[in-house]
């Protein structure tokens, strides 16, 4: 095992998808996983799961304090944009399959995950941007955004 990236996997499947982190991925069932957290000396660098265990994941989620101090990271494909709402929401990664399988472990070296980012969104419907703008800063997004008058006076001056 790469003794630095310990990565804590809901589904026995994940750990076939990425021969490079097989070793560092173990096995565990959802029961288990929080009494794990809470009691091992050694926090996982992310949990990883399939979209068909969101239920399980996101009870987990709200009923305790895990996510604060652990990367949980959903592996999955065409997601409607009601379950990419609920990941951002709850602060859980979306990774899909074909680029789970090219990670290597520095990915998911602690902090990593943490890097800041800017993000541009473009989109003529200013009710658009507001949902947008709002549901970023529930997350936890620090979001600066400008109108497009704001952004032609900019261009003026």
């Amino acid at each position: 095992m790469n003794d630095s990236v310990l990565i804590y996997s809901l589904s026995d499947r994940l750990s076939d998808i990425n021969n490079n982190l097989a070793s560092s991925i173990k096995i565990i069932p959802t029961q288990t996983l929080i009494s794990r957290v809470e009691t091992s000396e050694r926090k996982p660098n992310a949990v990883i799961f399939e979209m068909n265990q969101i239920d399980r994941v996101l009870d987990l989620v709200q009923h305790t304090n895990i996510t604060s101090e652990n990367r949980f990271i959903c592996i999955g494909e065409n997601l409607s944009v009601d379950n990419r709402i609920i990941l951002l929401n709850n602060n859980i990664e979306l990774v899909n399959s074909d680029k789970f399988s090219e990670l290597s472990s520095s990915y998911f070296q602690l902090g990593l995950g943490k890097e800041r980012q800017k993000v541009l969104f473009l989109d003529d419907d200013e009710d658009q941007i507001a949902i947008t703008e709002h549901i970023l800063k529930d997350a936890g997004f620090s979001v600066k955004s400008i109108t497009k008058s704001e952004y032609i006076l900019d261009t003026l001056a």
